[in-house]
Formats: C-alpha cells, sequence, structure tokens
C-alpha cells in the first residue's frame, strides 16, 4: 500500500509498468482517470500521453553534449504536452537538482532562464541546510573539507566552472592545437591511471587517461602553472599551460580573442 492505495496486481498500480493509476470519482471512467508514469530519460518515453504535470529528478546528470541533448529535447517535449494540453498554465513542468557544471546542465540553463525572464517559470536555489531546516552546516564540514567544489555543488548549490570540459566553449581553439607544425615545449608520456571510489562496502575502480610530462620545459624559465582536462573514455587528454607572472605581450595569447 502507498498513500492508501492499493498497489497490488490487483489493486491500482503496475509495479512493471511502473504506474499508479487512481479512480476517478465513483470509479466512473467517464469522467476519465489520472494516471502517475515513472518514465526513464528517453525523451520518446511520454508520447501519446496528455501530460498535466511533468518532474524531472536530477536532469544536472546528464553532464556531457549527448546525454544534455537528450535531456533538453526530454525537457521540452514534456513543457510542449504540457502546454498544449493544459493551456493557461495549468500544465507545468518541474525539476529538481543540485547543480553539476556551468556548461551543459538543464538545472543552470532553466535556473538562469528563470531569473532573465521571471514572469516564464519560477526559479529558487537554496542550500541544504535552507531547505532541510533539520540539517546544519556544520554537518558537512567533512565533506567540505575533502572536496570544497563537490560539496558546494551537492550540499550548497553552488553553480561550479565547468569541471568536466573546461574546453567546451572552445572547439576551434582545440583544432588549431592538433598540427604537426607545431612546436611542442614539452615532452610528454601519455597513458592511464585508475582511481577508485567507495560504492558500498566495495572499491570501484575507474581508469582515466593520463599525460606525464617528462624532463625540462624548452623555453624560459619563467614559473608556470598546468591543468589538464582528461577524457571520461580513454581517448582524448587536453593539456594548458600558463604563465604564473604577468607578460607583456600582445592580447591575442588570451584564448577568447581569434
Amino acid at each position: 500500500h502507498y498513500i492508501g492505495l492499493d498497489l497490488r496486481e490487483k489493486g491500482l498500480g503496475d509495479l512493471q509498468k511502473k504506474t499508479i493509476t487512481f479512480p476517478s470519482p465513483g470509479n466512473n471512467r467517464a469522467l476519465g482517470r489520472v494516471v502517475c508514469h515513472s518514465f526513464d530519460s528517453s525523451p520518446s518515453s511520454p508520447e501519446g500521453l496528455i501530460i498535466f504535470r511533468a518532474v524531472l529528478d536530477e536532469p544536472s546528470r546528464a553532464n556531457t553534449n549527448s546525454k544534455f541533448g537528450l535531456a533538453t529535447k526530454l525537457f521540452n517535449m514534456l513543457r510542449g504536452n504540457a502546454k498544449a494540453s493544459f493551456p493557461n498554465g495549468l500544465g507545468k513542468v518541474m525539476m529538481f537538482s543540485y547543480p553539476e557544471q556551468k556548461i551543459n546542465d538543464l538545472t543552470v540553463q532553466r535556473y538562469e532562464a528563470g531569473l532573465k525572464y521571471p514572469k516564464r517559470q519560477f526559479v529558487r536555489k537554496f542550500p541544504t541546510w535552507v531547505y532541510n531546516p533539520t540539517i546544519k552546516r556544520s554537518d558537512f564540514n567533512d565533506e567540505y573539507r575533502d572536496d570544497p567544489i563537490e560539496a558546494g555543488c551537492r550540499f550548497g548549490c553552488e553553480i561550479p566552472h565547468n569541471r568536466y570540459g573546461f574546453f567546451i566553449p572552445y572547439p576551434q581553439k582545440i583544432k588549431e592545437c592538433f598540427s604537426k607544425d607545431l612546436f611542442s615545449p614539452l615532452s610528454y608520456k601519455p597513458g592511464t591511471t585508475r582511481r577508485h571510489t567507495i560504492g558500498g562496502r566495495s572499491r570501484v575502480y575507474h581508469e582515466y587517461t593520463s599525460v606525464e610530462i617528462l624532463g625540462e620545459i624548452v623555453g624560459d624559465k619563467r614559473e608556470r602553472f598546468w591543468g589538464g582536462d582528461a577524457g571520461k573514455t580513454n581517448d582524448l587528454f587536453v593539456l594548458v599551460g600558463g604563465y604564473a607572472q604577468p607578460l607583456e605581450q600582445p592580447s591575442s595569447f588570451k584564448i577568447e580573442d581569434p
């Protein structure tokens, strides 16, 4: 039983189809019925239905180009269906999630759109300890110490920079670097590295692309910072270096410039 409804085989629910059927008054089918469905994330799943209310759970986990495209398509399909079936603001699509990154994040996209057009959609952003007053900020001190960016996203509802695709906005700049005519100021060796995460009581290992810098960097002796953007599928690793101190050089060194 769930909220007073009989979900057994002969009851109102169908656990295999993931549906709950709410009976009409007096079980009069002529009045219509409301059915609650639980779908997967495929944009085609809700096709053929008349949608009154749709809820998207954790859309920010679709954090790659392809997954983000599917999540956006699903959102647009649900919103279009709800608005066409129940106009004048009755049909609604809701979503809730903590932010994952600045780019390719449907939650962040809709939140920023809500701030820009507040009459079109209602958005709110709260940290966990405000949304749930039984929890205090100090309850997450360990998480903030171990990984402040991840904790800030998950518990503080802070929108981070693009952690999983820093170079996504600059595809042309990346293409220009893949040239045999360019001189590389450093020697390197590609490889893989393994890291583990705790999954229940067992360790779950993931392999990542790695780059090992060999020897000294050819050129001047100025102090540099280095950053990498590793491909999750082991097929790409972008390495970027920058001077730690300002240089009197033209602005063409900036990545935003043509």
